[in-house]
């Protein structure tokens, strides 16, 4: 793991609720929490949740559920801001590590899988990426991306759903 990498949480200082959307993790975490008691704080890892702005798009917590047990990280980014996997994890961790130290116990909720990987067992180290480049990629067809991403790395291109072009641009 590089020095950018932060090490992933420990398991041991929260609890986990993941699945696919609509399964009924906020309902979950929201009667655990209850049940739990006052040290019980809900965690979000769902990558639309973090922003201010899609609280109806992304099905975050009314006001009725926020009042009923903590919850962290929901709304905390303006839609003017990014955060990737990356610095979600960190933030995460930051927030788990806080509540966890001051005998809370954090439940962490969300279907963004990628998001849950990052926090539970970090990332690879990889470059960032290189706006200029993509920009000079922007106007090629796809056809040409991976004609030129097989050219240039054909055991990458072997692994990778040449269909969609974000993951062939990336």
């Amino acid at each position: 793991m590089s020095d950018t990498t932060p090490a992933p949480v420990s398991t041991d200082a929260a609890f986990f609720l993941a699945g696919p959307t609509g399964c009924g993790k906020s309902a979950v975490a929201l009667a655990l929490a209850e049940r739990l008691g006052p040290r019980a704080v809900i965690v979000n890892a769902d990558a639309f949740q973090l922003y201010r702005g899609y609280e109806i798009l992304s099905a975050a917590p009314t006001s009725e559920e926020l009042s009923r047990a903590p919850h962290a990280l929901y709304g905390t980014f303006s839609l003017s801001e990014n955060c990737d996997a990356a610095q979600f994890a960190a933030t995460a961790r930051e927030t788990i590590d806080r509540i966890a130290s001051a005998g809370g116990l954090p439940i962490v909720v969300g279907g963004s899988g990628l998001y849950l990987k990052a926090l539970t067992h970090g990332l690879a180290p990889t470059p960032p990426g290189d706006p200029r480049l993509r920009e000079q990629l922007e106007p090629l067809s796809l056809e040409a991306l991976v004609e030129w991403y097989r050219h240039l790395d054909p055991e990458g291109a072997a692994a990778t759903n040449l269909k969609n072009r974000r993951y062939v641009t990336r």
